[in-house]
């Protein structure tokens, strides 16, 4: 299963700029043109990402990345260096010489009728331009600390997600000798998760799940991650908030080339 978001919203929390330690000075001159020509126009432009996460953790970011109401075609008709890359992700590039400044839409889950998301036969995301609102935008992102805004008018941080929080898995936490969340469709618990986790090789977060025979690839479910009441006073258990993780099956192996190089066996064999 590979995470996908989360449908819960929160008041979201706004950190003024005497409460965090992101300083303009650490920001790239072309993304600040970029965030104010953006604003100018009338649309919303946060800088976010891990340029966000290394300015808080001193660790002078540079990589920009933006986030925007505005469509990729939008971004594209006020900037003359601009271009278009990308089909799974369309992505606007604004290039100042050598620095590319990328700016993405809000995006949202993609749930409704005719939304431009398309999957191949592994269940495995092609193409998914679903545009929606920085609160649904939130949920597209793989680890919370990416999902922070630093708004360019005023240096606030806002935090959608309305409290503090940890990496969904660093370190993890092991609440035996290896962990079990509940994987629900609604109110009905119809699988395991264990040894939840970020792929570097597949540039997602990734849990290895036993489902019920009637799920199918492709499917969409929750996945409640953690304990409850903060988690067990067990020395092997870091504090944390228990929490819901939209969740989409995926086939095992998660890799394609080990799908289909792999020798058959357990993780390999279908049934």
């Amino acid at each position: 299963m590979n995470n996908s978001g989360n449908p819960q919203q929160k008041a979201p929390r706004i950190i003024p700029r005497a409460e965090h330690n992101v300083s303009r000075d650490e920001i790239s001159k072309n993304a600040l043109k970029v965030l104010y020509r953006l604003h100018g126009a009338g649309y919303q432009a946060f800088l976010v990402g891990g340029g966000v996460r290394d300015a808080i953790l001193d660790l002078h970011p540079k990589d920009f990345d933006i986030a925007t109401d505005a469509t990729p075609d939008e971004v594209r008709a006020l900037f003359h260096n601009c271009r278009l890359i990308g089909r799974r992700f369309r992505l606007a590039h604004v290039r100042f010489g050598r620095e590319v400044i990328e700016v993405a839409t809000f995006r949202a889950a993609s749930d409704r009728e005719h939304d431009d998301h398309v999957r191949d036969e592994a269940g495995r995301i092609v193409r998914d331009n679903v545009y929606g609102t920085i609160e649904e935008d939130v949920w597209r992102r793989d680890f919370t600390c990416n999902a922070l805004y630093l708004d360019p008018l005023d240096d606030t941080l806002l935090d959608p997600q309305g409290e503090n929080y940890k990496f969904f898995d660093f370190p993890n936490c092991n609440y035996s000798s290896a962990s079990y969340d509940r994987v629900m469709a609604g109110s009905r618990t119809v699988g395991f998760s264990m040894f939840g986790g970020y792929s570097y090789n597949e540039r997602t977060v990734l849990s290895l799940g036993v489902v019920d025979p009637e799920v199918q690839i492709g499917d969409v479910l929750t996945l409640v991650w953690g304990e409850e009441n903060g988690g067990t006073r067990k020395p092997t258990v870091e504090p944390h908030k228990q929490l819901e993780v939209r969740v989409q099956v995926a086939q095992a192996p998660y890799s394609k080339g080990a799908r289909e190089a792999y020798h058959e066996g357990w993780r390999t064999r279908r049934t």
